[in-house]
C-alpha cells in the first residue's frame, strides 16, 4: 500500500480517518490512541484529536488540494485524463503536493519521464515553498512527500544520466517561466508553530507565516541554483562508486599538517553491505521511523508504526537475522515522530525505553505520562514511573545510573534526572528555554547535560543581548558544582511586518556525541559540530552558509573521525559523510530517510528507509 500525502498535525503522521464526522472543512484531526469501553487504552483503537486552525492558519485552504489529490489516487484507467492534463496546462495553478500525486498516477500508467519531470517539479516547489516558510520546522514536510514517491521511480531516473539532464534542464526552464498562483502557505501546515499553537489553545502571534515577497524571486533563484548543484553532486558521486559494491573512502590525518598539505593518506574506511530487512515482511502497512543497536550491537531496536499510527518497538537480531521481541504501546506512535526520543538501551542491554507512555485518561491531554521501561527480549514491561507531564528526551546516562527527560509543563518545562537505583528526581528549571519536539537534549562526555533549543524570553536575565528566537546551547552540571554556562548558537530573525517576535533560524532536530573527541553534531537545516565543554562551534556544514533542504539524521563513527550525514528523502549520493574534525565531504553511502545508527564497537552502521532497512559493516584500513 503506497502512502499518501497529508498534513503533519501535531507530531502524528496518520492520514485522517472518516469514523468521526466533523462539521468544519479547515478543521485538521490527529490520531492518538483511544480508550476501550472500560478507558484502558486499546492499541487496536483510534482516538481523534481536533486540531482547530487559528489565526493566519485558519486562512489556509487545504480542501481543494486534497480533494484532487484523492480524486488522482483513484486513478484506475483513463477516467482522469482530463484533470492530468488540466494540470500539466495549467500547471502554474497548483501546489506541490498534487504534482506528488500526480508522479505516482503517471508512474502507473507507464509514462516514466513524464512521472520524472513532475517528481522534480514537485520537490523543486516544494523546497522553495519551505524557503519562504518563516518556521524551520515545516521543512520536513518536503522529505514526507518524496517518501511517497515509489523507490523504483526515485532509482530509474538515474538510470539515463543525459536524459536525467534534459529534463532537469526542462525543469529549470518551466519553473522560471510558469507562475505561482497558489497558496504557498499550505507547507505551514506541517510546522511545530501550528501544531503547538493550534493544540494549546492559543493564538499564533509568531508573526507572518512566509518571509517577505521583496524577497521571494532572489530565494527563487537560489533554490533552482541549489537544484542544480545537488543534482550535480549526486551525478558526481555515483560515478565514483559506480563501478564498486565496496565504497572506499580516504582522508588525510585530520590533526597532520603534513598530511593536509600532501594529501597523504592516514586512514580508510570501507563500507561493505551485509544483510538487509525487508520491514514489508514484518507487518501490513509498516514503517521505519528510528533506529537504535543494542550496547553489544547485537541486537537492533527498529521503532515502526503504521499508517494507522499503530506504534511498536522490534527488536531484532542481527546476528540470526530474525525478530527477537515485539513491543507495542498507545504511545509509541506519538513518540516515534518526535525529534526529542530515542530509544534508550540499559548499559547491559536489558531494558529499553522511548520515554514517557500512555495517561490515565488518554482525551485529556493535561493529564501525567508514564514512563515506561521494557525487558527487550520478551517484550514485556519491567518498570513505570508515573506522573510525569511531558516525558520527552528520554536518555540514559553512560553508565547507566541516570535517566534523563523533559518534565515539568510546556507553559514551565524543567528537565529531570532520575536516580535509576531508587528512581528519587532532581528538577532543573528551564523558563527561559523551549522544551519542545524540535531541540536537543543529551549527556556530555564530561557528564553534564546540553540542551539546545529555542530562547522564550526577551531578553533571559543571565544573558542580556540574547533575545526571543535565539537557539541557545546551555550546559548544565547535574552536580551543581558549576553554574549553567549558556551560549548562542544562532540568532533568530526579525519577522515581518516588524514585532517584538523573532524566528528561529536554526534547529537541533538531529545530534550525535563523539564521546571520545568531545565533539557534539546538531543539525536541522545545517549541522553545526560543537566542542562539548566550551559550546565553541568548531565547524559547519555545508561551510557556505547554504541550508540543507533534508537532513534526516548525523551520526558520528565509533572513533569520531567520520560524521554520517542522513538525507530525509534517501536520495542517491545525498547521504554524505564528512571528516568529523574538519567537516570536509570525503564520501557517500546510500540508503537514507528514515533512521540511522552506528554500533558502539563501531563496526556496524545501519540505515533505514520506509520499508527496507540496509547494514553494512565498517572497517578501517
Amino acid at each position: 500500500m503506497r502512502a499518501h500525502w497529508f498534513l503533519l498535525i501535531a507530531i502524528a503522521t496518520t492520514r485522517v480517518l472518516a469514523d468521526e464526522p466533523t462539521n468544519s472543512t479547515d478543521t485538521s484531526v490527529a490520531s492518538a490512541p483511544a480508550p476501550s469501553s472500560s478507558q484502558e487504552p486499546s492499541p487496536n483503537r483510534t482516538q481523534h484529536i481536533l486540531v482547530v486552525p487559528r489565526g493566519e492558519y485558519a486562512s489556509i485552504d487545504v480542501k481543494s488540494t486534497q480533494d484532487i489529490i484523492d480524486k488522482l489516487r483513484g486513478t484506475v484507467g483513463n477516467e482522469n485524463d482530463a484533470l492530468i492534463n488540466q494540470i500539466e496546462q495549467n500547471s502554474g495553478n497548483y501546489s506541490p503536493p498534487v504534482f506528488f500525486a500526480l508522479t505516482n498516477v503517471l508512474y502507473d500508467k507507464g509514462d516514466l519521464y513524464d512521472a520524472i519531470f513532475w517528481f522534480n517539479a514537485g520537490r523543486l516547489r516544494a523546497d522553495y515553498d519551505a524557503m519562504r516558510c518563516t518556521d524551520i520546522s515545516a521543512r520536513s514536510a518536503v522529505g514526507v512527500l518524496v517518501m511517497t514517491i515509489p523507490v523504483g521511480l526515485r532509482k530509474a531516473q538515474f538510470n539515463d544520466v543525459g536524459k536525467l539532464r534534459d529534463i532537469t534542464a526542462k525543469l529549470i526552464k518551466w519553473d522560471e517561466a510558469t507562475p505561482y498562483n497558489y497558496d504557498c502557505r499550505w507547507i505551514a501546515l506541517h510546522g511545530l508553530q501550528f501544531s503547538m499553537a493550534s493544540l494549546s489553545n492559543a493564538q499564533a502571534t509568531g508573526g507572518a507565516l512566509t518571509v517577505p515577497r521583496n524577497e521571494w524571486d532572489a530565494l527563487a533563484q537560489q533554490n533552482r541554483d541549489v537544484y542544480q548543484k545537488s543534482l550535480d553532486q549526486a551525478l558526481a558521486t555515483r560515478a565514483q562508486f559506480a563501478n564498486s559494491a565496496v565504497s572506499t573512502i580516504s582522508i588525510a590525518a585530520p590533526d597532520s599538517p603534513e598530511s593536509s598539505s600532501t594529501g597523504a593518506v592516514s586512514s580508510a574506511l570501507k563500507i561493505v553491505p551485509q544483510t538487509s530487512i525487508d520491514v514489508s515482511k514484518l507487518g501490513i502497512d509498516l514503517y521505519v521511523m528510528k533506529l537504535t543497536f543494542s550496547p553489544d550491537g547485537r541486537y537492533l531496536a527498529i521503532v515502526a508504526e503504521t499508517s494507522l499510527s499503530d506504534g511498536m518497538i522490534i527488536i531484532w537480531d542481527v546476528v540470526n537475522n530474525r525478530e527477537q521481541a515485539r513491543i507495542r504501546d498507545p504511545k509509541i506512535s506519538v513518540f516515534a515522530n518526535s525529534f526529542a526520543s530515542e530509544v534508550a538501551w540499559s548499559p547491559d542491554g536489558k531494558t529499553i525505553s522511548l520515554g514517557a507512555s500512555e495517561r490515565p485518561n488518554p482525551r485529556n491531554m493535561q493529564d501525567p505520562l508514564t514512563l515506561k521501561f521494557w525487558d527487550p527480549m520478551t517484550g514485556k514491561i519491567v518498570k513505570e514511573i508515573p506522573n510525569i507531564k511531558i516525558g520527552m528526551g528520554s536518555r540514559l546516562s553512560l553508565d547507566g545510573t541516570k535517566f534523563l527527560c523533559y518534565a515539568g509543563t510546556w507553559a514551565h518545562p524543567a528537565i529531570r534526572i532520575y536516580d535509576t537505583g531508587m528512581w528519587s528526581y532532581q528538577d532543573f528549571p528551564c523558563e527561559d528555554i523551549h522544551a519542545n519536539l524540535m531541540g536537543a537534549l543529551l549527556w556530555t562526555p564530561e557528564g553534564k547535560i546540553l540542551v539546545v533549543n529555542e530562547c522564550k524570553t526577551n531578553p533571559i536575565a543571565p544573558a542580556p543581548g540574547i533575545k526571543q528566537g535565539d537557539i541557545l546551547a546551555r550546559s548544565i552540571d547535574p552536580t551543581e558544582k558549576n553554574e549553567p554556562v549558556t551560549v548562542m548558537l544562532e540568532p533568530s530573525i526579525p519577522t515581518v511586518p516588524p514585532s517584538k517576535f523573532f524566528r528561529p533560524n536554526f534547529m537541533a532536530c538531529y545530534w550525535s556525541v563523539d564521546f571520545a573527541g568531545h565533539k557534539i553534531a546538531l543539525g536541522s537545516n545545517k549541522i553545526k559540530v560543537i566542542d562539548s565543554n566550551t559550546l565553541r562551534v568548531l565547524y559547519s556544514y555545508p561551510p557556505s552558509g547554504n541550508e540543507m533542504s533534508s537532513l534526516g539524521g548525523v551520526k558520528f563513527s565509533a572513533d569520531g573521525k567520520f560524521l554520517f550525514v542522513m538525507d530525509l528523502a534517501g536520495r542517491p549520493g545525498n547521504s554524505l559523510i564528512l571528516d568529523g574534525q574538519t567537516g570536509r565531504v570525503v564520501g557517500s553511502f546510500s540508503g537514507g530517510g528514515a533512521g540511522l545508527d552506528i554500533s558502539k564497537n563501531g563496526l556496524t552502521l545501519v540505515v533505514g528507509q520506509r520499508q527496507k532497512i540496509q547494514l553494512y559493516s565498517l572497517n578501517e584500513m
